[in-house]
């Protein structure tokens, strides 16, 4: 019988191999298999395709947003305010039960239960 570590380490092994990219067509459709011009290649892919020739365009801009609403300059000095203490909490007990406000995972109840100890902690 196979230890229960050497059947993981397979499992991982053969999950990795199925993220390993083998091979890569270029534009011209040519295949390369050596890894570093895989390597290469992609990096030179996802590098011009995440930079930007942006110009700004005010008329665009204008015709697309131009219609929005805009806030009110008193109402953007009360939105820019620092959040109080008190709003947290209210705000943290109007949260409905079983969810996680943020990406951590730690649900809304953990908040509930330990924020007399760690509310004036928290960096919202």
């Amino acid at each position: 019988m196979m230890d229960a570590s050497k059947f993981f380490f397979g499992l991982e092994k053969k999950n990795g191999q199925s993220r390993f990219i083998h091979a890569l067509r270029s534009e011209t459709g040519q295949e390369h298999r050596d890894s570093n011009e895989i390597w290469r290649r992609a990096v030179c892919f996802y590098s011009e395709l995440y930079s930007s020739d942006y110009k700004e365009d005010k008329e665009m801009f204008e015709s697309f947003c131009g219609g929005l609403p805009k806030v009110a300059v008193e109402t953007n000095a009360e939105l820019e305010k620092p959040l109080v203490l008190q709003e947290q909490f209210t705000a943290l007990k109007s949260m409905e039960g079983g969810k996680a406000p943020g990406i951590d995972g730690i649900p809304v109840e953990f908040f509930k239960e330990f924020w007399m100890g760690m509310g004036e902690d928290n960096s919202f």
